[in-house]
């Protein structure tokens, strides 16, 4: 027999060899979560069927070399197995390998929001492993692994903040974006002390020029702000608020806001009214009316004179008395003072002093009946020339209600609240005689 030569069986060998599959798979041995990803890397003949097996379940079957695996059920850190089987045209072969799955840690950071100031509370919500929030030059927080810890940030803007959760091996993270908005200080130029105003209307405090927010006045229904003024329609006292906000539209005005506090004290300026700008007296006595608009109750008046001979019988009521003891074609002036809570006013009558055959004062005598009155009345006298017109003045010397008196028989019909009021009634000639009366209800 003839001998086979050495590198024939060689060759043979070698070829046997080549033949044989050698199962073998990619893995990590450690992940977090439940997805296994797997890649057959088999060597030897080519694989014609693989079978994947989960803890000796088969779970697929002619698959993919590349296979992501997803265990159904895992408690914090479980060993699974995994075995891959593969089938060459003449040979077969399996290999398992173990791998640990790790409980994958999810926090959620809550959501971006805005916030007054430099001060926030963040938060997330973690599956309670360590929290941690990494750290920034530029914020610091009271505690850096609370799930919702207080930060304070050191500027304005947005900021973006990441918190992370890990169990020792496995790390999830998240963001919460924040916007740092600058809290206003609505501010006056001057800062001013509540304030009285003379009348209805009064100037508004300078505003802080240098402010950059957007600012307007609040005021009650009874006042009207135009430019830098504001008008009231009645006297009192009223609080104004200058209110300057930050912030995005949508949170609206009251989201980061700032209120500065005016007070204005509305005060009836006491203007005065002579019934006469000019008038003559024809005897040494004559009555002075004026009607000052403020409450009498709390205005101070005073009358003088820049003649001496001029004395005033009440020189400190609207309606007063004179009496002149100087020498007659005398010309001179009664001046009138007030002031009414701080507001002032003056003003002058001038007079002229003669003497006439009607002294238009104390020489004919009127009667009113009745009186007290009711709401009727009429005047008396012999002596009187009708027509009257006759004036009805409250003791404050404003005009309650002018009447014509055409006979010694006619009555007047009278509507006024109950008090003392004064009675002036003129002739046609202009001489005018005064008394008082009381109305009762």
């Amino acid at each position: 027999m003839k001998a086979t030569p050495l590198f024939i069986v060689f060759i043979l060998i070698t070829i046997a060899l080549q033949a044989q599959i050698t199962a073998e798979f990619s893995y990590e041995a450690e992940i977090c979560g439940n997805s296994i990803q797997v890649q057959d890397i088999s060597e030897g003949e080519s694989v014609l069927s693989r079978t994947w097996y989960l803890n000796e379940t088969e779970i697929a079957t002619n698959a993919d070399a590349n296979l992501t695996i997803e265990v159904p059920t895992y408690s914090a850190s479980d060993t699974v197995t995994v075995s891959l089987v593969v089938q060459g045209n003449s040979s077969s072969d399996s290999i398992a390998h173990s791998i640990i799955c790790y409980e994958m840690p999810n926090i959620i950071a809550c959501d971006d929001f805005d916030v007054c100031g430099n001060e926030a509370e963040i938060s997330a919500q973690s599956s309670g492993f360590e929290v941690n929030w990494l750290p920034l030059s530029s914020a610091s927080f009271d505690d850096y692994t609370s799930s919702n810890p207080v930060v304070i940030y050191g500027g304005y803007g947005l900021v973006q903040f990441i918190v992370r959760e890990t169990n020792g091996i496995c790390t999830d993270s998240d963001t919460v974006k924040v916007t740092f908005w600058r809290k206003p200080s609505a501010e006056f130029l001057i800062n001013p002390s509540d304030t009285s105003s003379c009348g209805l209307v009064a100037h508004l405090p300078q505003i802080d020029p240098y402010t950059t927010y957007t600012g307007y006045w609040v005021s009650p229904p009874e006042l009207a702000i135009y430019q830098d003024s504001v008008y009231a329609s009645n006297y009192g006292n009223y609080m104004l608020q200058y209110v300057e906000h930050n912030g995005p539209d949508n949170l609206g005005v009251d989201f980061c806001a700032d209120t500065a506090s005016y007070a204005v004290h509305f005060i009836q300026a006491p203007d005065i009214t002579f019934l006469n700008e000019n008038l003559s007296m024809q005897n040494q006595n004559y009555s002075l009316m004026a009607d000052i608009a403020s409450d009498l109750s709390e205005t101070n008046l005073q009358w003088s004179s820049n003649n001496p001979n001029l004395t005033f019988i009440s020189p400190q009521n609207p309606i007063t008395q004179v009496e002149y003891s100087g020498a007659v074609g005398s010309s001179f002036q009664a001046i009138l003072e007030t002031e009414h809570l701080g507001c002032t006013d003056n003003d002058s009558i001038s007079i002229n002093y003669y003497l006439g055959i009607n002294s238009g004062f104390g020489k004919k005598q009127i009667s009113i009946y009745p009186n007290p009155v009711k709401d009727k009345f009429s005047i008396f006298s012999n002596e009187l020339n009708y027509p009257l017109e006759i004036r009805i003045y409250t003791l404050h010397g404003r005009i309650a209600g002018t009447y014509m008196q055409n006979s010694l028989k006619d009555v007047l019909n009278i509507n006024l609240k109950p008090g003392q009021y004064i009675i002036e009634c003129t002739e046609s000639n202009g001489d005018k005689y005064i008394s008082k009366c009381l109305i009762m209800n």
